[in-house]
């Protein structure tokens, strides 16, 4: 069963090392958001949803302004 959240409810992780992707990085994931081609990995963490993989993706997801994404 897929499973979607809002992007709002979503927070990077702080352990992450890249914040800021190179424009070149989120144009293709946004290129596989279209496609749907994706994964976005996140874990629940009090009333919120933590990024374990796909870092890329939710930025990429924020510059086109979804409002929901899939998730696993």
């Amino acid at each position: 069963m897929e499973k979607f959240v809002f992007l709002n409810k979503i927070r990077s992780n702080p352990f992450q090392p890249i914040i800021n992707f190179e424009e070149e990085v989120i144009n293709k994931q946004i290129e596989q958001l279209e496609k749907d081609s994706f994964e976005l990995i996140v874990k629940e963490v009090d009333d919120f949803y933590e990024v374990i993989i796909g870092e890329d993706i939710l930025s990429a997801a924020k510059k086109i302004n979804l409002s929901e994404i899939k998730v696993k």
